[in-house]
């Protein structure tokens, strides 16, 4: 019964964290600059294999209308190991991925969840 709360209650917050917030309040959109025809919205899921748990991945690019550039926000979730969530927001899409992986880590290091070798080998350092 706890792990059913616990995965409802990560999937919850995973919805809510993926959902744009009101652009009055922080500028998102999901519209992109003016004058880039063809630009879609980006949109990335899948699993990562975190030292031998399946997490779920998550990255969604966003229009920032506050400072008129393309952001990239992160979430990664472990149900049935820690109910943990990495994230991340950043302008470089390249970059959105390993700093969401590596919030996720400094969080379970700190959480005593996972040791700080382990905190190195997930982050590649």
């Amino acid at each position: 019964m706890g792990k059913q709360v616990l995965c409802v209650v990560a999937v919850v917050m995973l919805v809510a964290t993926l959902t744009p917030q009101c652009q009055a309040t922080w500028g998102w959109t999901h519209r992109h600059r003016p004058g880039q025809p063809g630009h879609s919205r980006f949109r990335q899921s899948g699993q990562v294999l975190v030292l031998g748990h399946i997490c779920h991945y998550n990255q969604v690019k966003f229009y920032d209308t506050t400072q008129d550039l393309d952001t990239y926000r992160g979430i990664i979730v472990c149900p049935g190991w820690t109910s943990i969530i990495g994230q991340a927001v950043t302008t470089d899409e390249t970059k959105v991925k390993d700093d969401t992986i590596s919030d996720f880590a400094q969080k379970a290091l700190k959480a005593g969840v996972i040791t700080e070798d382990q905190a190195k080998e997930i982050t590649g350092q």
